[in-house]
């Protein structure tokens, strides 16, 4: 949330933009910061006026999309039972030959499973970082749904 803790802060809304679900209060986002700009004759830069998230926070954005997608995809009944085999998934692929051969791509291998497609970009927003403990993964998920209505 934002100062007022009112609107939804910079980060969801810029998260909202780039899936290209442009709400009421994403337009009343980008037309403050663009008058910010304005009346700053350009001095601040309009990433600053729109508030974007951080590089890190953009990577920890990007990281918790593909965990949740990936989680999607993986069986248990619970966001714990979901998160511990997705936590393993992720080891095994990371392990695995597959991660190892095509690292240096930004997209998988054609023809991967979706569930391969989504640890390989995961994996890039690891970018050589531990991935997070099963526990983090449960409190990522139960945040997702929480956000989701779910």
């Amino acid at each position: 949330m934002t100062e007022d803790d009112s609107q939804p802060g910079a980060a969801v809304l810029f998260d909202q933009a780039r899936k290209g679900l442009v709400s009421p209060a994403c337009l009343q986002w980008l037309k403050h910061a663009f008058q910010q700009y304005h009346m700053n004759d350009g001095q601040l830069s309009l990433e600053r006026c729109l508030r974007l998230p951080s590089r890190s926070q953009r990577r920890r954005l990007q990281r918790d999309y593909h965990l949740v997608m990936a989680a999607e995809l993986v069986q248990g009944n619970s966001c714990g039972q979901r998160a511990a085999a997705l936590g393993k998934e992720i080891d095994a692929y990371m392990r695995g030959g597959t991660w190892r051969q095509c690292s240096h791509q930004a997209d998988p291998p054609p023809g991967v499973g979706e569930l391969r497609e989504r640890l390989h970009y995961l994996a890039h927003t690891l970018n050589g970082r531990p991935r997070p403990d099963d526990k983090r993964i449960e409190q990522i998920l139960r945040e997702a749904m929480e956000r989701n209505g779910a």
